[in-house]
């Protein structure tokens, strides 16, 4: 053993008093936000459809398009989603079922650089990083469907406009009531929820 490592093994318990109190401190911290910051939820999306017309035979159809619940919330400087489909109309025999749409951790300690790890929306359009219920009519425009892979006419496999990786984001230059400039880039998996 050199000298300093025999100092700094003499200097520990001295040190350790004020090392277990600011452990304890984030460990306290931590839970009161996983107590005050998370948030449990789900919904449900149903389609109805009445046809009365000669040509065709009159019918009702009621359906059950999506059922989700989620977990969302924040610890210390980072935030995090779960969100798992449970039934409802989906693009492709690996999609029908219970599964995973999001899983993702995010280190949000500055506005200008955000990191974000796990299955998450594509930083692919605009509207696609926005949930479907805040962009006015419940759904995407046939466009952004197409070009975010929620149902791809090129044979990708449809994601819902989700995929497994990395992306950096950021709001700079912060006026009276928004950010003027907004970033964000990611690197995929390229392989689509599963």
């Amino acid at each position: 053993m050199n000298k300093l490592t025999k100092v700094l093994l003499c200097l520990l318990p001295v040190f350790s008093p004020h090392l277990y109190a600011t452990c304890q401190n984030t460990l306290d911290k931590a839970l009161d936000d996983v107590r005050q910051h998370t948030t449990l939820g789900g919904y449900l999306i149903g389609k109805a459809l009445y046809t009365d017309s000669k040509e065709a035979n009159a019918h009702t159809d009621l359906q059950l398009r999506s059922a989700r619940v989620y977990a969302k919330g924040r610890i210390l400087d980072f935030a995090y989603t779960l969100q798992a489909e449970l039934a409802g109309v989906a693009g492709g025999k690996n999609e029908e079922g219970a599964h995973m749409v999001d899983a993702w951790v995010q280190w949000q300690k500055f506005d200008w650089l955000r990191v974000k790890f796990g299955q998450q929306k594509r930083a692919f359009t605009f509207e696609n990083q926005y949930h479907p219920f805040d962009i006015g009519f419940g759904n995407y425009a046939q466009a952004i469907t197409s070009l975010s892979g929620y149902s791809d006419r090129v044979g990708e496999h449809k994601s819902h406009g989700r995929d497994f990786g990395l992306t950096i984001q950021g709001d700079l230059i912060h006026l009276k009531s928004h950010h003027l400039i907004h970033y964000h880039a990611g690197i995929y998996n390229g392989q689509g929820v599963n």
